[in-house]
């Protein structure tokens, strides 16, 4: 049996498939929460570095703006801001280069990265370097310094810019700007502008960030104000503060990665800036990875040992179950001695000594019924024959009584001599097959003594090849055929009654033939049914006794038209006296 066409091959591939299955989708469900968690995990501990840095920047910040409060509260530079010739100026430029340096000298580190710069209302410019960077009317004009002016706020910050006259360190720098106002009247004296350079940011994250881990700072607009590439500043970065609150708002750790990376931000204390950074979701899944991987191979693996152990089982089962199949196939063809060895104590086991206890008990049972049959046969054989010879008999009896009835003694007696012959040569036998010599002398005992009842009436003449005298035969059936055909000659024309035996290669042909009245074509079709009349009993008795001992093959034949006679053919095989018994159970 093919495997595609096995139901035990597709039971198992059924569950082998559900196991692959649930297998695969408990693993997905495994990965995708250890993804949320360790996701959620990365990036609460990113968030929190990321939160240090930006607490840095913020306090780099505040540092820069608690300088600018100083310079544009101290009272000196507020004097002289109102000013306007060179002895001022200089003056200023003095105080603010002493504050510049007291500034460099409590960071750490102590780079300059910040120029500082005093413009007064009445024309007074004046730098800790003696840069001139901003004018008075530059400011004023700028529409950045609006709410500077107008009096809505004292502090304004610029995002970066490159500057153009600046070199090195001050070649892209942010600003912040201070009022100076009069502390009694509070009319605009001045401005203090910090440029800074983009370094005081840019150190604050230099050291966090590696080839796979990039930080920006970003104005509220989503404009670059610091990058690792300077070339970025200045430039919008691919969200804003708006997309990436909406983006952090979200649960999904698949929702927070963008392009492969996780964005994530800080506000920086005491600004608008944001602090941006992202980080390739390749790292924090890269042992989550290995682990789905290994986990895929694994499932691999077992599916490989599964399909294996599928085939082994199946192999296995199906060898069990065609074994019992080839079995019962030999005891359909009618061979029940077959018998299945048991090996193991199992449900195919248990099958096989089923199956072995279901021979057995159809042994017994055909056994029983052969018995039955046999005995129901015997009974039937009986009871024909017992017809056969109460008909003879009653018909010879008849006979005699007739003859004494006519006065004929001598041959009445010569009856009784030829019919006690024929008694012995009947009752006495105990076999029910004799040779055809044995079956001829008894007919001939019977037709001599018919002679002496239909005297002159018939001729009887033997045509026995040698061949066929030792042929088996059931004892008894020439008898009744031939006395039908006396019967209905009696007190007609001289009858011819002709007896002949030949051997046609396996059959014996015997046939008994007459010229007398012949029958009808229906009466040759219904003479040897049971519904016949009761004169025609010992045909029909013949005809079954043949068939009960030798099959539905055998038995008699008529042949007869009305007015020209009858022929009588019996068809038996051909044995001898060492195989009719033989032949004979065959034929039952």
């Amino acid at each position: 049996m093919p495997y595609r066409k096995s139901f035990t091959v597709r039971v198992f591939g059924i569950l082998l498939i559900i196991f692959l299955v649930l297998l695969m989708v408990g693993d997905y469900g495994i990965y995708a929460f250890a993804r949320q968690s360790v996701g959620q995990e990365f990036i609460r501990l990113n968030q929190a570095s990321l939160s240090q840095l930006a607490a840095s920047t913020g306090q780099a910040l505040k540092d820069a703006v608690q300088f600018g409060e100083k310079v544009s509260g101290n009272s000196r530079i507020l004097q002289l801001s109102s000013l306007s010739d060179g002895e001022g100026e200089k003056e200023v430029h003095s105080l603010l280069s002493d504050m510049t340096n007291e500034y460099n000298t409590t960071r750490t580190g102590g780079s300059n990265l910040l120029e500082v710069y005093v413009l007064g209302n009445k024309g007074l410019s004046a730098s800790a370097y003696n840069s001139s960077r901003y004018t008075w009317t530059e400011l004023q004009e700028d529409p950045r310094c609006e709410s500077l002016f107008q009096g809505q706020t004292d502090m304004v910050m610029f995002p970066t810019t490159r500057n153009i006259r600046g070199k090195g360190i001050m070649n892209y720098s942010f600003q912040i700007l201070f009022m100076m106002r009069d502390l009694l009247s509070g009319e605009i004296r001045g401005i203090v502008v910090l440029d800074l350079s983009e370094l005081v940011l840019y150190d604050q994250y230099r050291d966090y960030q590696d080839k796979n881990v990039s930080v920006s700072i970003i104005g509220t607009g989503g404009m670059i104000i610091s990058d690792k590439n300077k070339k970025k500043i200045g430039t919008n970065y691919n969200y804003d503060g708006a997309a990436l609150e909406e983006l952090a708002a979200s649960s999904r750790i698949d929702r927070r990665i963008v392009d492969g990376q996780f964005i994530l931000y800080e506000r920086v204390p005491g600004s608008s800036w944001l602090l941006v950074e992202q980080i390739p979701a390749s790292i924090a899944f890269a042992s989550l990875a290995k682990v789905r991987n290994a986990v895929m191979m694994t499932i691999l693996i077992c599916s490989l040992l599964a399909v294996a152990a599928l085939i082994l089982t199946a192999k296995s089962m199906l060898l069990r179950v065609m074994r019992i199949r080839n079995k019962m196939a030999k005891v359909i063809q009618g061979d029940l001695a077959v018998r299945i060895p048991r090996y193991r104590d199992d449900e195919f086991g248990q099958i096989e000594s089923d199956f072995n206890s279901m021979v057995e008990e159809i042994n017994r049972l055909i056994e029983k019924v052969r018995q039955s049959e046999q005995q129901k046969r015997a009974a039937e054989m009986d009871f024909l024959h017992a017809q056969i010879n109460s008909h003879f008999i009653h018909n010879t009896l008849t006979s005699i009584r007739f003859m004494l009835e006519m006065g004929k003694t001598q041959e009445a007696g010569e009856m009784i001599f030829y019919f006690s012959k024929l008694l012995r040569q009947t009752l006495s036998r105990s076999n029910e097959f004799i040779p055809l010599h044995e079956e001829i002398d008894t007919l001939k005992s019977y037709v001599e003594l018919q002679k002496y009842r239909y005297q002159n009436a018939f001729e009887a003449v033997y045509d026995i090849l040698p061949e066929t005298e030792d042929a088996q035969v059931p004892a008894l059936i020439l008898q009744p055929i031939v006395e039908n055909a006396i019967f209905y000659g009696v007190g007609r024309e001289f009858r011819h009654i002709e007896i002949a035996a030949r051997r046609e290669g396996a059959d014996l042909i015997l046939t008994v033939s007459d010229d007398g009245s012949g029958m009808s074509e229906e009466l040759c079709q219904t003479v040897l049914h049971k519904e016949v009349p009761l004169n025609h009993v010992g045909i029909r008795n013949v005809h079954e006794r043949i068939q009960m001992n030798y099959g539905s093959a055998y038995g008699l034949s008529i042949e007869s038209k009305e007015g020209q006679g009858t022929r009588v053919t019996y068809t038996l095989p051909f044995n001898t006296a060492n195989d009719t018994k033989g032949d004979a159970e065959n034929g039952s």
